[in-house]
């Protein structure tokens, strides 16, 4: 409006300048010129401003995402569809303090959607609902992750097995966009699919065509919702030759953002430092991207992180606490070296959480390589990382952390920041013959692990 405005005011100034070279000057009319003047350089150094800050806030988005901002480029990853009210909001409360301002849940479709069509379990709708309001309450964006078939969408082959017909995980996904309007703009399709571990003989033209019918089923019932493909893992040919694939099969068009994941840490993924580690994605992803026309699309780093796991009989340990906590910091600032990299989710939030199973352990397995890559442990104790994650994000964001305390049934919340109780050295802690799961949800087995 300032910008029309000062526009009409050249164009009268305009105007009377030429008027004036026809007749003699008016002294009476030199206060309203010079008033005029003023206001025509007020309003065009507003105009300026505003062009400006229009600038800043559309520089971080990608498509029509909520918003992408420096802040939101602070995620984690975290599934709180297997835990109560009350661990939710202690959880999104050490988030909000830690200074996380993007969330990337894993919304299993299998147990939504378990046994017919349009037939939803209301249980884990509520968990989601809380989750996904809690997370809103404190300005943390959530990614949904949307995976896992139910076995009557596929003839019971298993929920890494893609549906029969695609048109159902669509529906799926339209359900989750509708219910969340106004809360969730960033959807994932699928997780890993270039992984056997959770997509049954990997087929980028047969991701392909998932992507596609999903991507299309969402942009009709909501044209600004953000769409992330790939989900890739990792930058070796199992994630390259991958990724061809899809730019072979016709994805490009299909999705607004890459998802791919990056890992370095020993003793699964190597054994290299977060800047080696980069720059391996500046040599491999990339070139992929730009020699198929895609160099303008933006990437988001969906996982990353190193586990800190103790060694055993069966494998070597992973880094130690304090490498892991220096790692973290590393691994952003490197990130934000590459222009394509929009936000970083970082793998993971908590320990003890067996992402493959969907358990809730209510005792890490110290020796367990998946269950000890979290910034927290599962009695809300931090490791070194969360500081180190908590200095970076408040410090870079310039946030003040005020927590937004959301009531629980039965519960009174203190309203303050928790401390953060910095654990300063690992103790190797012996082996039990059993690490029990506690949860009752459905997915999780009886015994997290076995020695």
């Amino acid at each position: 409006m300032g910008c029309v405005v000062y526009s009409i005011m050249k164009k009268a100034k305009t105007a009377g300048n030429v008027k004036r070279t026809r007749e003699k000057k008016q002294p009476k009319l030199f206060g309203l010129k010079k008033a005029i003047v003023t206001v025509t350089a007020f309003l065009g150094i507003l105009c300026l401003i505003l062009l400006l800050i229009r600038g800043m806030f559309n520089s971080g988005k990608t498509g029509e995402s909520l918003g992408v901002a420096t802040t939101y480029y602070y995620g984690v990853n975290w599934s709180p569809m297997f835990y109560g009210n009350v661990d939710i909001d202690n959880n999104l409360n050490l988030m909000q303090a830690a200074g996380v301002k993007a969330l990337r849940m894993d919304v299993q479709w299998a147990l939504i959607e378990p046994t017919t069509k349009g037939t939803y379990s209301q249980s884990y709708l509520s968990t989601l609902d809380y989750a996904v309001n809690g997370s809103k309450s404190r300005d943390i964006k959530v990614l949904m992750t949307v995976d896992r078939t139910p076995n009557w969408a596929n003839k019971n082959q298993g929920e890494f097995v893609p549906p029969s017909n695609d048109n159902d995980y669509a529906d799926f996904l339209v359900f989750l966009i509708k219910r969340y309007s106004g809360k969730v703009n960033d959807f994932e399709i699928w997780n890993e699919p270039n992984q056997s571990q959770f997509w049954v003989n990997p087929n980028p033209t047969r991701y392909t065509a998932l992507l596609k019918t999903a991507y299309l089923a969402a942009k009709a019932v909501n044209p600004g919702v953000n769409i992330l493909g790939g989900s890739i893992s990792n930058t070796t040919s199992i994630g390259t030759d991958f990724l061809k694939g899809l730019y072979s099969a016709g994805a490009k068009p299909y999705f607004d953002v890459l998802s791919q994941h990056i890992y370095g840490d020993p003793p699964a993924h190597g054994n290299m430092d977060p800047e080696t580690l980069f720059d391996t994605l500046t040599t491999t992803i990339l070139p992929i991207m730009q020699n198929n026309g895609d160099s303008g699309k933006k990437i988001w780093i969906t996982e990353h992180g190193y586990t800190t796991a103790l060694a055993n009989s069966s494998h070597p340990a992973g880094v130690t606490e304090s490498v892991q906590a220096d790692y973290l910091t590393r691994a952003y600032s490197k990130a934000k070296t590459i222009s394509q990299i929009d936000s970083l989710y970082y793998f993971s939030w908590m320990n003890g959480s067996n992402w493959n199973t969907g358990c809730n352990c209510a005792v890490t397995d110290p020796y367990n390589l998946e269950q000890n890559y979290g910034i927290v442990k599962v009695d809300d104790s931090q490791k070194l990382a969360y500081q180190s994650y908590r200095n970076m994000a408040l410090q870079v964001s310039n946030l003040t952390p005020t927590l937004t305390i959301v009531p629980t049934l039965g519960v009174s919340p203190t309203p303050s920041i928790p401390t953060p109780t910095v654990m300063t050295t690992q103790t190797p802690v012996p082996s039990p013959a059993k690490y029990c799961c506690k949860s009752s949800k459905r997915g999780c087995r009886k015994w997290c692990n076995v020695k």
